[in-house]
């Protein structure tokens, strides 16, 4: 019998017709196993879907005490000669987001520390890994 996993789901379709029953049980259980991945994929995605939400809120809210705590200087000379928005310093890479800032909002992200969103994500993973763990007497 050939790999199941190498054909498309119209070509099992097609062999699904013609074939012995243990072949249909073997195309059923692929079907199945299919499901599952997509399924799957589905629960991933919209888990990560919900944390980048979630981490949009929390940049935002940051940049808007951030606005407040640094009387809105938040850009380097480099920053407005670079054109950049403020609010791009929440995105991209911590390099950049420090080549740009100014020294007001170095300083308060040295208290507040700036979360990129691969961080938050990791944060939120870390958070779920340890409910599921048990906790010692």
């Amino acid at each position: 019998m050939r790999n199941l996993r190498k054909l498309t789901d119209d070509q099992l379709c097609t062999m699904y017709g013609t074939a012995d029953e243990a072949t249909q049980d073997a195309i059923r259980r692929e079907c199945d196993r299919r499901d599952h991945l997509d399924r799957k994929r589905a629960h991933v995605k919209a888990r990560w879907d919900a944390a980048v939400a979630e981490w949009l809120d929390y940049a935002h809210a940051q940049w808007l005490a951030a606005e407040q705590a640094c009387r809105g200087h938040l850009l380097s000379k480099a920053g407005h000669s670079a054109g950049i928005d403020p609010r791009d310093l929440w995105t991209g890479t911590t390099a950049r987001a420090a080549r740009y800032a100014s020294e007001e909002l170095l300083d308060f992200w040295a208290v507040s520390p700036r979360i990129t969103r691969t961080q938050y994500v990791d944060l939120l993973a870390a958070a779920r890994r340890a409910e599921r763990t048990p906790r010692a007497s």
